[in-house]
């Protein structure tokens, strides 16, 4: 595990776990106007992989990242990691 500090202007900086991954998932963009990062867990004796989708910003609701993103970035990830099984969820930082 990584960890990964971010800073949020008029706001405090956060600390977040993460696998290592490219900083093009991490910082990913899933809309405009929604600050993001993406955290994953990486399981490789069972090829599986998660991701928490975070939103940064405390007055985007969850809805912002529609399903259409997330499954295009899935189809990123199964070509960045062949053979993987990729699992996903999204939350806002509070």
């Amino acid at each position: 595990m990584k960890v990964l500090d971010i800073c949020c202007p008029g706001g405090p900086a956060k600390s977040f776990y993460t696998a290592e991954m490219p900083w093009a998932f991490i910082l990913y963009k899933f809309g405009e106007g929604v600050p993001t990062v993406t955290l994953f867990e990486i399981n490789k004796e069972e090829k599986k992989g998660l991701f928490e989708i975070v939103i940064m910003d405390k007055s985007v609701k969850k809805s912002a990242i529609k399903a259409v993103e997330v499954t295009i970035f899935v189809e990123l990830l199964k070509k960045y990691m062949p053979g993987y099984k990729w699992k996903g969820s999204v939350r806002k930082e509070m």
